[in-house]
């Protein structure tokens, strides 16, 4: 991989971070608040549950672009999106149907970060 490849890899990944974190909470924070209270989740938690991941996701989006500790960035990454995945999982299964496929794409991007995760851990 170039190291050009690998800086648009880079900027993709932190521009979905990024526009997830906001759109999570900007414009469609009433789904996230459907889809946790379809979970169980209390409603006085579910806004720390929302902003809390709004939040990960914009530390991660943040973090790929800077040049500290990248091998764990992108193990945060993987760690993660496997979260999201089981929650959203056991929650709303049917985003593993949805015409979107929003479970769906987490794979392919878990094989993005993987393939641009460095090999050593850099500090």
């Amino acid at each position: 991989m170039t190291t050009l490849q690998h800086q648009l890899g880079c900027w993709a990944l932190s521009l979905l971070w990024l526009v997830t974190a906001v759109v999570s909470v900007v414009t469609a924070q009433e789904i996230g608040f459907v889809i946790l209270r379809q979970g169980g989740v209390p409603d006085q938690l579910a806004p720390w549950l929302l902003y809390g991941g709004s939040g990960v996701d914009a530390l991660l989006g943040i973090w790929i672009l800077l040049p500290v500790a990248q091998r764990c960035c992108f193990q945060m990454q993987l760690i993660t999106i496997a979260v999201y995945s089981v929650i959203l999982s056991f929650i709303a299964p049917e985003f593993w149907w949805h015409p979107f496929s929003p479970v769906v794409k987490h794979l392919p991007i878990m094989v993005l970060v993987w393939i641009l995760m460095p090999r050593k851990a850099t500090s």
